[in-house]
């Protein structure tokens, strides 16, 4: 796929123009951006919700799992938020996560590291989880969203 240049593709987009060349318009100068909150949630915030609205894009009353509570989940936690879906359960290690998490669309947070984190899943949607969603990369974290997504006979 041809691209323009000059191209700026993914997380190499955070940057801040503190000069401009002949020819180029529409860009102002401005050294005022946090790079170290806008770098982050430019890529987490679209990554996170691209997968819950374009790949897993709940139906009315389904539920989403999301591991993990960083840029990329949030991202996830919001899109289901503004999705038909009807449970959307935060799993991490840590509560003030799992707040931040249910302050921006979660009905329930687990916290993992004190509780069967799969029984709770299994108790909130009464059996499986419609779509899982985990960014965290853990092995056994990605194990465990599998298993939360398949029905038990």
């Amino acid at each position: 796929m041809p691209l323009p240049l000059p191209g700026v593709l993914g997380h190499e987009g955070a940057g801040i123009v503190t000069k401009i060349g002949p020819g180029v318009e529409n860009v102002a100068v401005d050294e005022s951006v946090p790079l170290e909150l806008a770098g982050p949630l430019a890529c987490g915030i679209t990554t996170g919700a691209g997968a819950v609205l374009n790949t897993a894009n709940p139906a009315p009353g389904e539920s989403v799992v999301v591991y993990g509570v960083g840029a990329v989940e949030l991202g996830a936690i919001m899109a289901a938020h503004n999705s038909a879906a009807a449970t959307i359960i935060a799993v991490d290690l840590h509560d003030s996560r799992l707040e931040l998490a249910q302050r921006y669309g979660a009905t329930h947070g687990i916290t993992s590291r004190k509780e069967d984190s799969l029984e709770r899943i299994r108790e909130i949607t009464g059996g499986a989880a419609d779509y899982a969603i985990e960014c965290t990369g853990v092995i056994a974290v990605l194990e465990e969203a599998i298993e939360a997504v398949l029905t038990l006979e």
